[in-house]
């Protein structure tokens, strides 16, 4: 897809901004702790959305299967809507 004009491959974490809103983009990361590490890094940007590939504990990746681990929901509360590419079921929560 990196051939692709017009198509950005977000390797490591980024703020961007359209308008006055800011994103956080967090692609994969290893671990739990380097999620939570990279959404403290970026917090005193104040980024309104994020975009991640993450877990979500607690929440189902589809109609019948609940995560166990992962990030917490406090760990995402400084942020309007949390778009997580690993999760594939639609849902909202708090």
């Amino acid at each position: 897809m990196k051939y692709i004009p017009g198509v950005k491959i977000y390797k490591e974490p980024e703020i961007v901004q359209f308008s006055d809103i800011k994103f956080l983009i967090m692609p994969w990361r290893a671990s739990i702790d380097e999620e939570r590490q990279c959404i403290e890094q970026f917090k005193k940007e104040k980024p309104s959305y994020i975009f991640c590939h993450a877990d979500v504990k607690n929440m189902l990746t589809d109609k019948s299967n609940r995560m166990i681990g992962g990030l917490e929901k406090s760990d995402l509360q400084s942020f309007k809507k949390v778009y997580c590419g690993h999760i594939h079921y639609r849902q909202e929560s708090d």
